[in-house]
């Protein structure tokens, strides 16, 4: 019996010992954080750019533009209205009315941006969007406050009521 195998009951019960051998996995973090860090460079890594000028930029992206105007013609509104501005070599500042442009604009960004690089030939071209700060005019609420400002454009009109002798009715 003792040089006999343990039957296949007792293996599965696991009364038969058997050697185990441990398996240690280390992970390298710091080969593993450098090998991330020079794929990040390779994604990252953008082909050289030719030169363009301001009047190339705003032809492609007024060319853009008038794509979207059967699409979306607040898009289109919101990108040719205002001018795009440089900014810095490369980089431009688009200025729209209001936060639903700005959003308009950023969703379409990846797109409008791979139609600019590709049509330019210079891939390190990004822009921004800004929203414009209006000031709101005072609106005339009042009936004098409509005669001011009626007389302030016309000054004829103050002579007018003047010479007739006229008050306002409230």
């Amino acid at each position: 019996m003792a040089g006999e195998q343990p039957s296949a009951t007792a293996r599965v019960a696991g009364t038969a010992k058997s050697p185990i051998k441990k398996i240690s996995l280390r992970i390298n973090e710091q080969k593993s954080a450098q090998e991330a860090d020079a794929t990040a460079a390779h994604d990252t890594a953008l082909p050289p750019g030719k030169a363009f000028s301001y009047e190339a930029f705003l032809a492609s992206w007024n060319k853009i533009a008038l794509g979207y105007k059967t699409d979306s013609l607040g898009l289109f509104l919101a990108m040719t209205k205002n001018k795009p501005v440089t900014v810095r070599d490369g980089a431009f500042q688009i200025t729209v009315d209001n936060a639903i442009q700005a959003d308009l604009v950023q969703e379409k960004k990846a797109e409008i941006l791979g139609r600019l690089r590709k049509d330019l030939g210079n891939y390190s071209i990004d822009f921004t969007t800004t929203i414009s700060k209006k000031k709101k005019a005072d609106k005339a609420y009042l009936p004098k406050e409509k005669l001011d400002r009626i007389i302030e454009k016309n000054k004829a009109v103050e002579q007018l009521k003047n010479l007739f002798g006229l008050e306002l009715d409230y």
